[in-house]
């Protein structure tokens, strides 16, 4: 009689024994299924990657492509101010030459230093106008450069 209950109580013990193991068991096929899904998430990851630095590279070159571009009207536009103001110059020599002609000759010579004076002031009278100008020009170029779109310099 003890032998028999002895079994039995071997029987049981064995029997959740199994019960275990097959919980295991389980557990073990479990993770071997998320183990082989990690690859697949790991590949995901990398072509969604991929995918954002590709439209991120492409907004990079589109904004450098802009500042090129503003770089050369920039440049263009101070080729154009710079032969304006040398038309202007020569516009204004023109009409300060042929507004002072005097009908009689008149016998007024201006001294050395006041010929160096007028050389003097208009070098500061060149110097000031093409300082505005070159002012007024870096102002565009700032204004154009602060309407890129801020998305884009976000990036």
């Amino acid at each position: 009689m003890q032998s028999t209950d002895l079994l039995r109580e071997l029987n049981a013990k064995l029997l959740a024994e199994i019960a275990e193991l097959r919980k295991e068991n389980a557990k073990i096929s479990e993770l071997k299924k998320e183990n082989a899904e990690i690859p697949d998430l790991k590949r995901k990851q990398a072509v969604e990657e991929s995918k954002r630095c590709d439209v991120e590279n492409a907004e990079l070159k589109a904004r450098i492509e802009e500042l090129e571009k503003n770089k050369a009207d920039s440049s263009a536009e101070n080729v154009r101010s710079d032969v304006e103001f040398a038309e202007l110059k020569a516009e204004f020599n023109n009409a300060k030459q042929s507004t002072f002609r005097p009908s009689s000759p008149v016998s007024c010579q201006k001294s050395l230093e006041d010929g160096k004076m007028d050389v003097f002031l208009d070098d500061v009278d060149k110097k000031r106008v093409s300082n505005k100008i070159r002012q007024k020009n870096r102002e565009k170029k700032i204004q154009r450069e602060s309407t890129v779109p801020s998305n884009l310099s976000l990036v």
